[in-house]
């Protein structure tokens, strides 16, 4: 079992919440025979363990890309101020969530919608769509790292 993955517990449960990062709270079932409590703190940091492991990718020397298993994904158009970025970021998790539930619901037109907000947002962060940077570089985003000028950085973070 991952270190994200869900734990069943023995015992006498209950439901409790848990505060997460956005300000939401998220339920969980618990012991109530005296090992909720412990089981909150390893929750939590079982949780906070795969954020940080979510956040700390590789990022190219020019700052233009991180990569998950080899593979190039463009980064967020660093001109963009914090605020405006926050905006943005909570746009784009909300379409997802839009996004989760339209498929939840099998609705093909509310899925639609969802997807071109998540695009919206993308563009909009910079992610997607024209680059952000103004020195000519062609984009390499979705490419494998290996098959790119960034190969030789990216084959010496696996040596």
């Amino acid at each position: 079992m991952g270190a994200c993955a869900k734990r069943s517990l023995p015992g006498p449960r209950e439901e409790r919440y848990f505060p997460v990062p956005n300000g939401q709270k998220r339920s969980k079932v618990v012991n109530t025979d005296g090992a909720g409590e412990g089981f909150a703190r390893r929750w939590q940091a079982t949780h906070e363990y795969c954020r940080e492991a979510l956040i700390n990718y590789p990022v190219t020397p020019d700052g233009r890309y991180f990569v998950v298993r080899g593979r190039l994904w463009r980064m967020s158009d660093p001109a963009l101020p914090d605020s405006r970025r926050q905006a943005l970021t909570s746009e784009l998790m909300a379409a997802r969530r839009a996004v989760a539930a339209a498929q939840k619901a099998g609705n093909p037109g509310q899925l639609a919608a969802a997807r071109a907000a998540v695009h919206a947002a993308k563009l909009a962060l910079g992610e997607r769509g024209p680059v952000w940077w103004k020195d000519g570089a062609p984009d390499y985003n979705r490419r494998m790292a290996k098959n790119t000028p960034y190969a030789d950085w990216h084959a010496g973070l696996q040596a």
